[in-house]
């Protein structure tokens, strides 16, 4: 017997009354919090928009020839340099589209007041996304749990806190996927495909998720997806032109060809690579406006050997031919509850340069395993997440000086603690929640 999803309106006034502080308490903090954070990720974007408007699109995307080292133009240190910021600088690396429409941005606003309206509108983003998950894979769990869970996770881990310190563009691709998934279960397909053709209209990879619509029979979300993304990436052409788009495609490649060591990155390619080629990675120092005013990262990069460029090309490549099985076989929505958040972390754990917060819409489903394990067990495993994967790791030790050891160790143990939440996933794709037998 399927279960009715519990609504805030249908709880308990004493339910209502603490969501309603756990939702408003963390949008109005994070809100005047983040505000004021570096907000190199997102700052790039308002960049890329600067120089767009003053008509050089050759100064919008990076140059590496050949290995993505995460450095901007040159011209952007001068840039910042003369309006006085002081920090990291990261450079820009989404569809032209959106480096267009930051263009006019610029014409009509200025970055602070952007910056502020993002960082309030990224946690009620994060909110909307637990709720969404909750509603596919647990809509039996009290919300007040399920949101609290999530919250905490977000809050004491890398996947989420480093989105909030930069407000991560990938925080709105993570909502706008989880929301879509939700909405084309729950009989609005054609709501959800224009949804995830807008994530992928800002990272490519949500488009994959369309085909595990069509093998399942969710057809008309898969014909509205192509739709939809057909039309933003014609107009995304019309506004952007076409010579900037191959400068994307190539800055894609080169992306693609990259392996990447760095404590944020959890990604298999990653940890194999500094297993077995550590001596042929390039150390590379992120360029800081007024070094002395912010402490600085660093990273290692590496052009992907033959052999483990066509190992990850091989992995990639069965893992959509086993998801696409795996999903063909389902049934229903419940089929699909935990299967949805094992696809989204398999494809970035296999994928290049997995940034953490790139794992945002799995995490968001991790409250419902405390409806499908015992709970010692699901207790035991989500808090062994946080702990190895918070930030407050990074704390222990002086970034500047962080050495290559202790890099490798901190990307090894939060790739490991991905791997561990898929197969805790995986393990229970098949296992109904404990809310649904108790209203059997």
């Amino acid at each position: 017997m399927p279960v009715t999803p519990t609504s805030l309106a249908s709880t308990s006034p004493a339910e209502r009354l603490f969501v309603t502080l756990i939702i408003v308490l963390f949008v109005v903090m994070s809100g005047f919090v983040f505000r004021d954070s570096a907000s190199a990720d997102f700052r790039a974007l308002w960049i890329a928009g600067q120089w767009l408007a003053e008509g050089r699109p050759d100064l919008v995307y990076p140059s590496d020839p050949a290995v993505f080292t995460m450095l901007p133009p040159p011209e952007w240190i001068d840039r910042l340099e003369a309006q006085g910021y002081s920090g990291q600088v990261y450079p820009y690396i989404y569809p032209p589209i959106w480096a267009r429409l930051a263009a006019t941005a610029t014409q009509v606003m200025d970055y602070e007041t952007l910056l502020t309206v993002v960082a309030f509108l990224n946690p009620v983003m994060l909110v909307a996304m637990l709720l969404a998950a909750r509603r596919l894979a647990a809509p039996g769990m009290r919300m007040s749990v399920f949101l609290a869970t999530g919250l905490g996770l977000f809050l004491f881990s890398r996947v989420g806190i480093i989105a909030l310190v930069q407000n991560q563009p990938q925080i709105a691709v993570a909502f706008l996927t989880v929301l879509a998934i939700e909405r084309a279960e729950n009989g609005a397909p054609r709501l959800g495909g224009a949804l995830l053709a807008v994530a992928a209209a800002i990272k490519l990879y949500p488009a994959l998720y369309a085909l595990f619509w069509l093998v399942s029979g969710q057809r008309r979300a898969a014909a509205v997806f192509a739709l939809t993304g057909g039309a933003i990436g014609l107009l995304s052409v019309a506004l952007a032109g076409w010579p900037l788009h191959l400068a994307f495609l190539h800055m894609v490649r080169v992306i693609s060809d990259t392996a990447m060591v760095t404590p944020m990155n959890f990604a298999l390619e990653s940890t194999l690579a500094h297993v077995f080629y550590l001596d042929q990675f390039t150390f590379v120092l992120t360029p800081r406006v007024d070094p002395t005013a912010a402490r600085g990262a660093a990273w290692t990069v590496l052009l992907k050997p033959v052999p483990l460029a066509i190992l990850m090309k091989l992995l990639q490549a069965g893992v959509v031919v086993w998801l696409t099985l795996l999903f063909r076989r389902t049934r229903s929505t419940a089929d699909r509850a935990a299967l949805w958040p094992f696809a989204f972390g398999l494809f970035s754990f296999v994928g290049p340069i997995a940034w953490c917060y790139h794992y945002l819409a799995s995490a968001a489903f991790a409250p419902m395993l405390m409806e499908r394990l015992r709970p010692l067990t699901a207790a035991v495993l989500l808090g062994t997440f946080v702990v190895v994967t918070s930030p407050f790791t990074l704390a222990l030790f002086d970034i500047p000086k962080v050495t290559q050891l202790i890099s490798l160790g901190l990307q090894t143990s939060g790739t490991l603690m991905i791997a561990l939440l898929l197969v805790a996933f995986y393990a229970v794709r098949n296992v109904r929640p404990r809310s649904a037998a108790g209203q059997a």
